[in-house]
């Protein structure tokens, strides 16, 4: 901190001030310099960006698939869904379906679960809901169930005896209790159950509180649990081993009775790649396979050690093959009738793809579709006239790079390689003109969307080649833009490297002034100080010499 002034009054700090000003006109300039180089770095980036853009959309309009992009369409898609790719063959094909591709099914050869023993008391026959005494009502009817003494066929008895309209029976092929109307009434019905019953018989077999001509049970009595472990899952196969390995489709599955349920195998099956989806139909208490894959190729599958699929019901089984999709497309092979493994279908109309989903007829149009090369044209054009608006605006009258004739020339060139003639296309569409782009006295680019549609209807070819040919619109304007962009060797970031190098040179002359002007000021201030000091001193004699003066006359009155 600098004291100043204390022995005149004089303001030593405003006369440094104004000396210091005066003395930093050349650091002012630096720094005027150094803040104009920094915008006009952020000019060009902003321009090397804006052109970055336009290259992305003209890297768009390199692409054949996007000037022969196609459309597909299904007059009826619950029939067949289509796709096209960009080497469709256009038309209208005429597709008749007149079968789907299905899929080969094997399930359990016989019921899994072992059957109930029908003459056994109920407490014992295997049922999986244990019976509880009391009483049911058919059609009305009481009859008392002995859990203890009564068996199936006993129960069964009873009914029919008490319910003369009513027949019960059991199949100990299916496992199923059956009860029939076979009274008069031709609208007669058998009604199991009511709200005084206080035995769940019913419910054991699958039949509770049901009406109708005819009741069956819902599931098998004798039903394999799905829950418990292999080894307690009443499997009708007493021998099935402890543990032991399977094969499906060529995956290995293993499985260990004491730990395992029959739904931990599924789950292991729907989980393996096995390309088999495996369920268990409860209601015809069997396990069944179905291959993810449609056509007539078998499932393969074999116990490799143990014998879980011999106790499944599933070994040597026959299987019930799948069939291949047969169909016909007039336009096709005369109209011959093709068959499929899959519904899904490719290569027969060339670069269309379709998924049969049902029997009937449709109709499958391929068109031209010009939305992709649209969609690119615009983003051509939005680009570019960002590009341009940025560079107009930065060599404008206000612009940073006014009179640049580095930035000049690149607004020039990307005009001329957009609307000069194209010479290396054979057709007549060799200007961009012809096909709906026009630049304006202003520089902007406009896209007349209804020439462009009829020019890619008339040639989308054509309209590729103007773009993509040896000095076609697309190829020019890369090469230029690479020119402008390439890394390091590119006009713009060797612009930026040389505004770097001199913001960097200005970074060292700004601090090496700096250092000099405090150098300066310090000194100066040291010598108004000592003036200071000096004249305070010359003050304080000349009191004293006045004020001897004044008294030696007063000594003289």
């Amino acid at each position: 901190m600098q004291i100043t002034g204390l022995g005149t009054g004089m303001d030593i700090d405003s006369l440094v001030e104004s000396l210091m000003t005066a003395a930093s006109g050349k650091l002012t300039k630096m720094k005027a310099q150094q803040s104009t180089y920094a915008n006009q770095l952020s000019t060009w980036s902003n321009i090397k960006t804006k052109l970055t853009s336009f290259q992305s959309a003209i890297e768009k309009l390199q692409s054949k698939d996007v000037f022969q992009g196609k459309a597909a369409k299904s007059s009826n898609e619950d029939i067949v869904t289509v796709s096209a790719g960009s080497g469709a063959a256009t038309g209208k094909y005429h597709l008749h379906v007149t079968s789907l591709a299905t899929s080969t099914q094997v399930g359990s050869a016989a019921r899994m679960g072992k059957t109930v023993a029908a003459d056994a008391a109920l407490k014992d026959a295997g049922l999986a809901l244990t019976v509880t005494a009391g009483s049911i009502s058919v059609n009305g009817t009481s009859i008392d169930i002995d859990p203890t003494s009564d068996t199936l066929n006993n129960v069964l008895t009873k009914i029919n005896a008490a319910v003369t309209d009513v027949y019960a029976s059991f199949d100990s092929g299916s496992g199923k209790v059956t009860f029939a109307y076979i009274g008069s009434d031709p609208d007669g019905t058998v009604q199991l159950g009511s709200g005084a019953d206080s035995s769940n018989f019913f419910q054991a077999i699958g039949v509770d509180g049901q009406t109708g001509a005819e009741i069956i049970s819902s599931t098998s009595l004798g039903s394999v649990s799905t829950t418990k472990v292999l080894s307690s899952a009443n499997l009708n196969y007493d021998s099935l081993a402890a543990s032991g390995e399977f094969e499906i489709n060529g995956i290995t599955i293993s499985y260990d009775a004491s730990t395992d349920s029959l739904s931990d195998i599924i789950d292991r099956i729907n989980n393996s790649d096995a390309q088999v989806t495996a369920n268990y139909d409860a209601t015809e208490d069997k396990l069944v396979l179905t291959a993810q894959y449609t056509g007539s190729k078998t499932i393969q599958m074999q116990d490799l050690s143990g014998n879980f699929l011999a106790a499944a019901g599933l070994s040597g089984t026959t299987q019930i093959l799948g069939e291949n999709a047969a169909y016909s497309i007039d336009e096709i092979n005369g109209g011959s009738t093709l068959y499929n493994s899959s519904n899904e279908i490719s290569g027969v109309i060339t670069g269309v793809s379709f998924t049969l989903a049902e029997e009937g007829d449709a109709t499958i149009t391929v068109t031209n579709d010009t939305e992709d090369a649209l969609s690119a044209m615009k983003e051509f054009v939005t680009q570019y006239n960002n590009a341009v608006s940025a560079i107009a605006t930065a060599t404008g009258k206000d612009g940073l790079l006014q009179g640049d004739s580095v930035a000049n020339r690149l607004k020039n060139n990307l005009r001329q390689y957009t609307m000069n003639v194209v010479g290396s296309v054979s057709g007549d569409l060799n200007l961009a003109s012809e096909m709906g782009i026009s630049i304006d006295k202003d520089g902007t680019m406009t896209l007349d969307e209804s020439a462009f549609k009829e020019a890619m209807a008339e040639n989308s070819g054509a309209v590729y080649d103007l773009f993509n040919s040896t000095d076609g619109i697309a190829t020019r304007l890369s090469n230029e833009l690479d020119t402008w962009l390439k890394d390091s060797t590119g006009i713009i970031p060797s612009q930026e490297t040389s505004l770097n190098k001199l913001m960097d040179n200005l970074d060292t002359d700004i601090e090496t002034e700096t250092e000099r002007l405090e150098r300066k000021q310090e000194r100066l201030y040291k010598k108004f100080n000592a003036m200071d000091t000096a004249v305070s001193a010359l003050e304080s004699q000349l009191n004293y010499v006045l004020q001897m003066i004044e008294s030696m006359n007063s000594d003289n009155d």
